[in-house]
């Protein structure tokens, strides 16, 4: 599945998706990028996506609320791992994976290994 599975990244910073991105390709899977929410449902409904990394404080709606939308699609029980820099309070993060049956919650800045 290396290689041919895709992982999409979900942050309205344009400078993590970039760093994350090198991260998921260093891991030998294949970044997609999305800055938006909407924009991030769309490529759930037209392609093929294993996994996902996406921040909590998006624009217009949730991280949480974004995942929760994406167990409703195609992208069914995919891992999805919250990221945050903002929220940093432990009870929010549980509260948000278990709304959301997310595999984890790292909180930035992080170290790579994390993911």
């Amino acid at each position: 599945m290396k290689g041919s599975a895709k992982v999409l990244i979900v942050d309205d910073d344009k400078a993590i998706c970039q760093a994350l991105s090198e991260v998921v390709k260093k891991m030998g899977l294949k970044p997609v990028v999305a800055t938006k929410p909407a924009d991030a449902l769309n490529i759930v409904k037209l392609q093929s996506i294993h996994a996902a990394i996406i921040d909590v404080l998006l624009p217009k709606m949730s991280g949480v609320d974004l995942a929760v939308e994406f167990r409703a699609s195609k992208f069914g029980d995919n891992p999805i791992v919250f990221v945050s820099g903002v929220f940093k309070d432990k009870a929010f993060a549980s509260e948000a994976i278990e709304k959301s049956q997310a595999k984890d919650f790292v909180f930035k800045p992080f170290q790579i290994e994390e993911l």
